[in-house]
């Protein structure tokens, strides 16, 4: 399930090859939907369409096992920062808790339509509410709407009965969610829709905050620095943006050649270490997977794209995927980042110390 080779970067600054270490996954069987390390850097979890959760190592891909149950693509799971608990949401309308350690179910609950995405709040020390979404199913008084619903799961004191039902946003939805997220100290909830708005709710009330329009096309990712403070979004108009989250105003906008899937900033972009200090935005994406059969490879532009957010440049680009990258995820460490595509396999990229030189800034 590991195939290991060595990656160069093309770089578009003359005579710059830098090169990294690769592990290539063949985990899965169908496209990937969600990437995550663990807060140390050192487990590497995944998902997708056909069922199955991983969790493997990340500095050399070993898989350890996986996660069995649902029965329909898993569309995005999380981790607590003590890596104790795994949530997972399905396309068969369940919501699942996990022991990481040992791949316990603890926990079904049926969310009602089809759950599109989850993610524990970001509390350092009492990390027991979280968050997910989903779109509507049925008709009639059995109908469930679109909804966002804020949770809590305690299972250290209740382990019988552990999750409750504290918010849910439907009659004020104005249509389904592809993706949430909490915001800077738990306050408020994004999310982004496939009109190419996002929205930010409080987390306590429910009520709207702010509407964003911040695409023009569907919003296919959000994602966030650590302390929320800057938060990424992409979209398949081409362009990838970044908002400070004080104000949800825009700070900063890329405009690339290629439909976007998923992007992401590097967590040393405000590194203690100015030797380490690096603003370089990842992202992926490429063709629609329904072409990508009468395009070749280097047409469909599938590779993982480096972008200076202060210089306002591309660095480089890595290759190796045959199909449109669905989700990237950096090391915690910013040595590293991994990638998941839509033919099922997760490339794993370790940087060589001279990434860390000037010359890759």
């Amino acid at each position: 399930v590991c195939g290991r080779e060595r990656a160069v970067a093309t770089c578009f600054a003359a005579g710059m090859k830098p090169t990294c270490q690769t592990y290539v996954l063949s985990w899965h069987s169908r496209p990937l939907t969600l990437l995550k390390f663990n807060r140390e850097g050192d487990m590497l979890f995944s998902c997708g369409k056909d069922g199955v959760i991983s969790c493997g190592y990340a500095h050399n891909g070993e898989r350890l096992g996986t996660y069995d149950g649902h029965n329909g693509a898993v569309f995005a799971i999380d981790i607590t920062f003590d890596c104790r608990y795994l949530v997972s949401v399905s396309a068969d309308s369940t919501m699942r808790f996990w022991k990481v350690e040992t791949g316990e179910e603890l926990w079904k609950e049926q969310h009602g339509g089809i759950c599109k995405f989850v993610e524990w709040c970001q509390h350092p020390t009492n990390q027991i509410n979280l968050a997910s979404c989903s779109d509507r199913f049925g008709s009639g008084e059995n109908q469930s709407p679109n909804k966002i619903v804020v949770w809590e799961f305690d299972y250290d004191r209740y382990p019988d009965e552990p999750l409750t039902k504290r918010l849910q946003i439907d009659d004020d939805l104005p249509m389904k969610c592809a993706k949430i997220g909490w915001g800077p100290f738990d306050q408020s909830i994004v999310s982004i829709h496939d009109e190419g708005t996002a929205f930010v709710w409080c987390a306590k009330t429910g009520r709207e905050l702010k509407v964003l329009k911040a695409h023009n096309a569907p919003l296919t990712g959000l994602q966030f620095t650590a302390d929320r403070t800057i938060m990424i979004t992409c979209s398949k108009d081409q362009t990838v943006k970044l908002w400070q989250t004080k104000d949800w105003k825009e700070i900063r906008k890329h405009k690339a050649d290629r439909p976007i899937n998923d992007a992401s900033l590097s967590p040393m972009y405000d590194s203690q270490d100015p030797t380490k200090r690096k603003y370089h935005l990842l992202f992926g994406g490429g063709q629609e997977a329904r072409d990508v059969t009468t395009t070749a490879g280097a047409e469909g532009k599938f590779e993982a794209v480096f972008f200076n957010i202060v210089f306002e440049e591309e660095v480089g680009c890595i290759k190796g995927h045959f199909s449109p990258i669905n989700t990237v995820a950096w090391l915690p460490d910013g040595s590293g980042f991994a990638t998941g595509a839509e033919e099922g396999n997760i490339r794993v990229h370790h940087f060589d110390q001279e990434y860390w030189t000037r010359k890759y800034e």
